[in-house]
């Protein structure tokens, strides 16, 4: 935690960079210099494509195809959970004594994962349209994510914690811009914590995050703008402002890669500063496990859907390592996704008259 009043980094001898940290520049470093190499590669040869279009930084990158080689073998519904795998400060919110040390640990559930962003360096693959993902982690949470929309990209998630302690649910729209200094991404959409002891409500609202280094230089990761966590119902609201903490003079709080906390509302001013919840070396990410997986571990029975993004052809492919028969199967889908897309509104109607 940090106190302006007094410059103090509490346990600062206890807290130390994560091994992907950049250490000149600050931000989380790609150090695979095969992959840099490779992507360099790409990324030169879509911009002489693309053109002016593309370098003017008005192009989202959402919508452009882009060749196998460029993907990891997931789907973007599995991507977006990537930071939710410290469930255990979800869990010890939801016994919190009071809204104030509740909110705190939402706070620090939120940090701690957002080291996992960078984690992969490749793109996702975009979901199709009505494209699903189940998962578990062996401390009982789950989640279910669906591509809801295609154009613009919308996945809806409920992410549930075990025995419904909690829950977050939301749905993410995800856009992605190229400059000549890298990639910027910002998810639109809404996020929130339910609470089942008595129903509270955290809304969240997420930074954005910048790829740097692309073309030239060492390819890292910040995260960047604010995030706010807001309880409406005890009117509190914790602001994480991502970047050099200002006036502070620790080595570690003037780094591109600080951030600080303020938490504001009656309860907050009376507050004392808070002992520390999560640091680095202290807290081990869960894994989100396939819901075939855990199945074999627990013996549970439950509907794995032939939507699932375990299922992807194109997918199991890659898995497989057939980068070729992988290219042509994404591009066949993508292709079969246009024409559902042209032919889906003449058949609206009928979705109208079998609702009502």
């Amino acid at each position: 935690m940090y106190r302006h009043e007094d410059d103090l980094f509490l346990d600062c001898d206890e807290a130390w960079l994560h091994d992907d940290a950049l250490e000149q520049d600050g931000g989380q470093t790609c150090n695979d210099t095969e992959l840099i190499s490779s992507q360099r590669r790409i990324i030169i040869d879509i911009g002489k494509q693309l053109g002016r279009k593309l370098l003017s930084g008005n192009l989202n990158l959402i919508n452009i195809t882009l060749p196998v080689v460029m993907f990891e073998p997931r789907s973007y519904l599995q991507k977006l959970a990537d930071p939710w795998v410290h469930p255990r400060h979800l869990e010890a919110a939801a016994a919190a004594a009071s809204p104030l040390a509740r909110l705190q640990l939402c706070v620090a559930w939120f940090v701690a994962g957002l080291q996992h962003v960078f984690a992969s360096w490749r793109k996702p693959f975009n979901p199709l349209l009505g494209e699903t993902w189940q998962a578990c982690t062996a401390s009982g949470s789950s989640i279910f994510a669906e591509q809801v929309s295609h154009h613009p990209p919308v996945t809806a998630f409920h992410l549930q914690g075990p025995s419904g302690l909690f829950s977050f649910q939301g749905l993410s729209q995800p856009e992605v811009s190229f400059s000549a200094g890298g990639l910027k991404t910002n998810a639109r959409g809404y996020r929130r914590i339910t609470f089942a002891s008595d129903g509270a409500v955290i809304e969240i609202s997420y930074p954005y995050y910048r790829i740097c280094g692309l073309l030239s230089g060492q390819p890292h990761g910040l995260i960047k703008g604010k995030a706010t966590l807001t309880d409406s119902r005890h009117n509190l609201t914790a602001t994480v402002i991502f970047g050099p903490v200002p006036g502070a003079t620790s080595r570690l709080l003037a780094r591109a890669d600080s951030f600080s906390v303020c938490i504001q509302g009656p309860a907050a001013a009376a507050a004392a500063v808070i002992e520390r919840l999560w640091t680095l070396s202290e807290d081990a990410p869960e894994c989100w496990l396939p819901l075939a997986q855990q199945q074999q571990q627990q013996q549970q029975q439950q509907l794995v859907l032939p939507s699932d993004s375990q299922h992807r052809l194109d997918l199991v492919v890659l898995r497989a390592g057939d980068v070729k028969a992988a290219q042509q199967l994404k591009e066949q889908m993508e292709q079969q996704q246009r024409r559902d897309a042209k032919v889906r509104p003449a058949f609206a109607h009928l979705d109208c008259a079998q609702s009502s």
